[in-house]
C-alpha cells in the first residue's frame, strides 16, 4: 500500500509532496516542524473523512471539512492513535479498556467454583459431560463409585422410600447418614441423608457413566456424589449446595460488574470484604476470587494463565485472555495492575493499551498512526516494545523524538528545518541510517554529532530531602537522600517505582507534612508543586492563553481600544460567544455507531465569537486584528507583537511578555494562543503549567517536581528546557 500525498498545505506545511509505503515509517523533526500536521491534520485526518462519509451517504447537513491538500492517493482504512485520547471514566480500569475483563466475567461464571453462602462449601454444578469427564479421570487408576443423593438432612422415617428402593436395588445399595445398614428403622425426628449407589467404575466406557447418571437422573436425583480411594466429591447438577441443600441464585456475568448491595462496593464481610456481588463475592477461580486476580498486575496474570490446567471447553476462553495479556505485555504494559483505574494511566500508557488493542485485531492493510509511541519508556523498554510494530498488519507511521525508536524504522521523513514559520518542509527522506549521516538537526543530534549542553556541576549541597522506609507498592523499604537546591533526576525502567516514589511517597508526605508510604521524611517545611503532564482544561473551552492568564490582558486590551466591555471578548460568556456553537468553534453530530464528530460552525467559521465581536478591530503596528485574530497568532508571533506595541504598558505588558518569554525559552513558541488544551500533547501542558512558575519569587520553600518535562522534545529544544530548569533551580 503506497499513500501518495499532494501539495499539503495544513497549517505550517509549504505545499509538500511524500509517498510513504508499507513498513514502519518514523517522521522526525523540531518541535512544531510540522509533523503532526502531516500524519495528523493530513493523512489522517483525510482517511478518517472519507471513511464517515460512507455512513453519511445520501444525507444532508454538516460535513467534516477537507484537509488543505491537493490529493492523497492510496490511502486505506486507519487507526489513529495520538496522545490525547485519555479515558477519564473513574469506573474504567485496564482490564476493562483492554478488553479482558468481559472474558475474565466469563471465566469466573463457567469455571470458577462457586461457594456456599450458608455452609461454606464449594458448590460443583457440572453438566452430564463434564461429570463424565471428571468420573472417567479418577477412574483410569482406582475403582470410582458413583452415588446418587436422594434425601438430604430431610426429618421423617422414610419407610415407604426405602422399602421400594430395597425392592429394586437391594437394600446393599442403600446409604443411610453415610454408614451401609441393613437396619433401616430410622428416627422420624432426627435429619437423615439417603443415597443409592448407581455404579462401580475401573476404566469404564463413556455409555456406561451415561446409563447410570441417567438412572440416577431418572429416580430424581439433582446431586452426586463421586467416591475415590482418597476422596467424596459432590456435584449438583442444579443451583443446589450439595451439602447443605441451600438453593442458590443462577449465576451470570453480569454479577461480576456489579457492586455490593450492602456496602456499595466498599467492602462490608457479606461480599468478603471484595465489594462485589455476594453471588460473584462467592466464585473462586484458580483458588482466587475476582477482585484477587484483577489485583495481578499483567506479567503475574498471564504467568498464571499459562500454568493453569483448562477444561477442553475453556480453550478458547483461554486463548482470548492470554492474547490480549500477551498484548499488554508487548507494549511493555507488563508491570501494571489490571485493577489499575484508567485516568491514573499516563499519556503514554493510555496510548500503548490502544496499540495493544490493536495488536488483538489482526486485521489487514489498517494503516496505524501513531504519535511518539515511546513516550514513558525506558530505552530498554523501547528496544522491547518496538518489534510489536511488525504485527500491526499494515504500513505503521509514527511520530517521534527517540532515536532508538526512529533507528527500528524502515524509513524516516525529516521536517524542518526549524518550527512554526520556519518549518513545513521536509528537509529529509530516507533510510534511518542515511538520516544519521544528514546534515539536519535530526540527522546531527540522532548521530551524537551534537549533543545538549548540560551545563556546570554546582557544588555538593549540604542539605537533603531524606526519605527513609519507603515501602509503597514495589518500593522495598529503600532510602532516598535529595540533595535541596539542586536538580535532582530520577530514572529507571517502566514500573520500577519512579511514580511512586514521586507521586505517592514524597508528594503527599509533604502535603500532609508526615510520613506517607514510609517510615520517616525530613524537611516537612518544604511545600511540593508537582507539575504533570495532565490537560490544562477539561473541555476545548481552555487554552494556553486563558491557563496563563494572558487572555485577561487581551480582554481588557480589546475592551479599553473598541468600547464594548471585556465580557464581549470572552467566547464563555454569551455576550461575546457565537450563537450557534456557544463558544466551542465547532458543532457535535452525534453518529449511531461511531463516536461524535465535531464539525466547524458555519455561523461563526470556528472563530467563537459573535460577528459584531469580530468586526471589532484594534491596531498593532499598523495592522487591525480582531480578538480571533489573536488567538490564532502563535505564541512567538504574539511575543513580537506585544513587545513593540505601545497601548500596553507597565506591569500588565511585563507579566505577558514574561510569560511569553517563558513559553518561548521552552520551546512552545510554535503553538497557538487559543489552541484548545485536550489538543496539546502531555509534554506541551506541562511545559505551559511550568512556565507559570518562571520569575516568580516565593519559590524557596518550594520543591517542583516535573514529570518527564522532556516528552515531545527534539533534542535540539533541550537546551532552552535544562536553562529553564536550571533558572528555576537558582530560584
Amino acid at each position: 500500500m503506497d499513500i501518495r500525498n499532494k501539495g499539503a498545505r495544513e497549517n505550517n506545511l509549504k505545499s509538500i509532496d511524500c509517498e510513504i509505503g508499507d513498513g514502519i515509517t518514523a517522521v522526525t523533526g523540531l518541535s512544531g516542524s510540522g509533523k503532526s500536521s502531516l500524519v495528523f491534520d493530513t493523512i489522517y485526518h483525510e482517511a478518517r473523512r472519507k471513511f464517515i462519509e460512507l455512513f453519511r451517504a445520501g444525507r444532508t447537513g454538516s460535513r467534516m471539512s477537507p484537509a488543505d491538500v491537493d490529493a492523497i492517493e492510496g490511502i486505506g482504512p486507519i487507526v489513529g492513535v495520538d496522545q490525547n485520547l485519555l479515558n477519564r471514566n473513574p469506573n474504567s480500569t485496564l482490564a476493562t479498556s483492554s478488553g479482558i475483563h468481559p472474558f475474565l466475567r466469563l471465566l469466573f461464571t463457567r469455571f470458577g467454583v462457586r461457594f456456599c453462602p450458608s455452609c461454606g462449601n464449594n458448590i460443583k454444578v457440572m453438566q452430564e459431560d463434564e461429570i463424565v469427564d471428571l468420573l472417567k479421570k479418577h477412574a483410569t487408576t482406582s475403582q470410582v463409585e458413583l452415588t446418587g443423593i436422594l434425601v438430604h438432612r430431610t426429618k421423617g422415617s422414610h419407610r415407604t422410600l426405602i422399602d421400594l428402593l430395597a425392592q429394586e436395588l437391594g437394600r446393599e445399595a442403600i446409604i443411610i447418614d453415610d454408614k451401609r445398614i441393613l437396619d433401616t428403622h430410622l428416627d422420624s425426628s432426627s435429619p437423615h441423608d439417603i443415597e443409592v449407589v448407581l455404579g462401580s467404575f475401573y476404566k469404564p466406557k463413556i455409555k456406561e457413566v451415561r446409563n447410570a447418571l441417567s438412572f440416577g437422573a431418572g429416580m430424581g436425583c439433582t446431586t452426586f456424589r463421586i467416591v475415590t480411594a482418597k476422596e467424596s466429591i459432590k456435584i449438583s447438577t442444579t443451583n443446589i449446595c450439595p451439602h447443605c441443600g441451600t438453593w442458590i441464585e443462577e449465576l451470570a456475568s453480569k454479577y461480576f460488574n456489579m457492586k455490593c448491595r450492602d456496602c456499595g462496593g466498599k467492602g462490608c464481610d457479606i461480599c468478603h470484604k471484595t465489594g462485589l456481588h455476594p453471588l460473584a463475592a462467592n466464585v473462586k477461580w484458580s483458588n482466587s476470587r475476582f477482585n484477587e486476580i484483577l489485583n495481578l498486575s499483567v506479567d503475574d496474570f498471564l504467568l498464571k494463565i499459562r500454568n493453569e490446567l483448562f477444561p477442553k471447553t475453556a480453550k478458547r476462553l483461554k486463548k482470548e485472555i492470554q492474547v490480549r495479556l500477551e498484548a499488554l505485555k508487548s507494549v511493555g504494559l507488563g508491570y501494571l495492575q489490571l485493577s489499575r483505574p484508567a485516568p491514573t494511566l499516563s499519556r503514554g500508557e493510555a496510548q500503548r493499551v490502544r496499540i495493544a488493542i490493536s495488536l488483538t485485531t489482526k486485521l489487514e492493510d489498517i494503516v496505524h498512526v501513531l504519535d511518539e509511541p515511546t513516550i514513558g519508556q525506558h530505552p530498554y523498554d523501547v528496544e522491547n516494545f518496538m518489534p510489536a510494530f511488525r504485527e500491526l498488519g499494515g504500513p505503521v507511521i509514527f511520530v517521534e523524538h527517540d532515536r532508538v525508536a526512529a533507528a527500528f524504522a524502515d524509513r524516516a521523513l525529516d521536517m524542518g528545518p526549524g518550527a512554526g514559520e520556519n518549518g513545513g518542509e521536509i528537509v529529509f527522506s530516507g533510510t534511518p541510517r542515511a538520516l544519521w549521516e544528514s546534515d539536519t538537526l535530526t540527522g546531527e543530534y540522532f548521530s551524537l554529532r551534537k549533543k545538549v549542553e548540560t551545563g556546570s556541576e554546582r557544588e555538593v549541597a549540604k542539605q537533603f530531602l531524606e526519605i527513609r522506609g519507603a515501602t509503597k507498592h514495589n518500593l522495598k523499604h529503600i532510602d532516598v537522600k535529595i540533595p535541596m537546591s539542586r536538580l535532582s533526576a530520577i530514572s529507571g525502567p517502566s514500573g520500577s517505582g519512579k511514580s511512586t516514589l514521586v507521586e505517592h511517597v514524597i508528594v503527599p508526605s509533604l502535603k500532609e507534612k508526615k510520613p506517607v508510604g514510609c517510615e520517616s521524611i525530613s524537611q516537612t517545611s518544604v511545600g511540593p508543586v508537582l507539575v504533570d503532564q495532565r490537560p490544562l482544561g477539561k473541555n476545548p473551552r481552555s487554552n494556553p492563553a486563558t491557563y496563563t492568564k494572558l487572555s485577561d490582558i487581551i480582554r481588557d486590551l480589546f475592551a479599553s481600544e473598541t468600547g464594548l466591555s471585556a465580557s464581549h471578548f470572552s467566547f464563555n460568556r454569551p455576550e461575546g460567544a457565537c450563537p450557534e456553537c456557544k463558544g466551542m468553534g465547532s458543532i457535535e453530530v452525534k453518529m449511531r455507531y461511531l463516536p461524535s464528530l465535531w464539525i466547524r460552525c458555519n455561523e461563526c467559521e470556528g472563530k467563537r465569537f459573535k460577528e459584531e465581536v469580530l468586526a471589532s478591530r484594534i491596531l498593532f503596528n499598523e495592522t487591525e486584528y480582531s480578538i480571533a485574530d489573536i488567538y490564532n497568532l502563535s505564541i512567538a508571533e504574539f511575543l513580537g507583537l506585544l513587545s513593540e506595541e505601545k497601548k500596553l504598558n507597565g506591569s500588565k505588558k511585563s507579566s505577558a511578555l514574561r510569560i511569553l518569554k517563558a513559553l518561548v525559552t521552552i520551546g512552545l513558541g510554535y503553538i497557538k494562543l487559543g489552541q484548545s488544551s485536550p489538543s496539546l500533547s502531555g509534554g506541551e501542558s506541562q511545559r505551559v503549567k511550568l512556565a507559570k512558575y518562571l520569575g516568580k519569587s516565593g519559590l524557596q520553600n518550594s520543591m517542583i517536581i516535573l514529570d518527564e518535562p522532556s516528552t515531545g522534545l527534539h533534542p535540539a529544544d533541550m537546551d532552552g528546557l535544562l536553562s529553564v530548569l536550571h533558572g528555576l533551580v537558582d530560584s
